[in-house]
This record gives C-alpha cells, structure tokens and sequence, in this order.
C-alpha cells in the first residue's frame, strides 16, 4: 500500500512520471528510463491518474504526452504549477502537434520534445535535467 509522500533526500533515487495514454509507448519509455539511466520510472495512462500518484510520489521529472483522454498537457500543467510543492518540477510535453511546439508558456521548467523523437535524444534529455 501506498504511504503518503516524504520529503525526498539527496540520496534518493531519482524518480519519472510518465503520462501517456498509448499503454504501449508508455510502457516502451519507462522501461526504456528503467533500463538505460540510473533512475526509476512509472506510467499514468491519465491526467487524473498522475495527479492521484502524485498525493504518494514525488518525481524529480514529468513526461506529459499532449493528447490525454481526460485533458490535455497544458492542463496538467497548469494544474501542477498552481500547486506549490510542484512548481520546480521539470515537465517534459511530448507532441506531434505544431502547435502544441510553438505555444507561448512562461515557465522555465516547461521543455517540448517533438514526436517522433530519437530514444538517445529523450534518455540523453532526461540525463542532463536529473543530473
């Protein structure tokens, strides 16, 4: 059972929430974060899903696909950003969309990544914002 979130040390692991709705690509980038990097990865399939994850889990970075079933990426972050505990946390939005690359957000911690990506590049991106 899931206990509710401790503040994290600078010893622990470093965690990634990724948000997809393709089980499969969801599934493919947090074995891929699992496998390839030295930190630990877990999938929500929904915006509402991570924000209940997050009420247990403290991640160090979240990857948000734009197209979600109950809202989109800019939602969640939206959401995340008007809370307090979650406003340094890196958030990584994933999107073919064109649009979804060229929208103004003024957040330092907000970063795009364009679909289809190069597995290198996302790991490599991961890498240098956790460590």
């Amino acid at each position: 059972m899931l206990q509710p979130r401790e503040k994290a040390t600078p010893s622990a692991a470093k965690a990634v929430l990724v948000v997809e709705d393709d089980t499969y690509i969801g599934a493919f980038l947090v074995e891929a974060v699992r496998e390839e990097t030295s930190h630990q990865a877990m999938l929500a399939v929904t915006g509402a899903q991570a924000l209940d994850l997050l009420h247990y889990l403290r991640p160090s970075l979240i990857v948000c696909d734009y197209c979600l079933p109950d809202m989109d990426g800019f939602t969640l972050h939206d959401l995340l950003r008007a809370r307090e505990e979650f406003i340094n946390i890196p958030i990584i939005l994933m999107s073919a969309m064109p649009q979804v690359m060229t929208r103004t957000i003024q957040h330092e911690k907000l970063l795009r990544l364009k679909k289809p990506f190069d597995l290198d590049t996302f790991l490599c991106l991961i890498n240098n914002i956790l460590e």
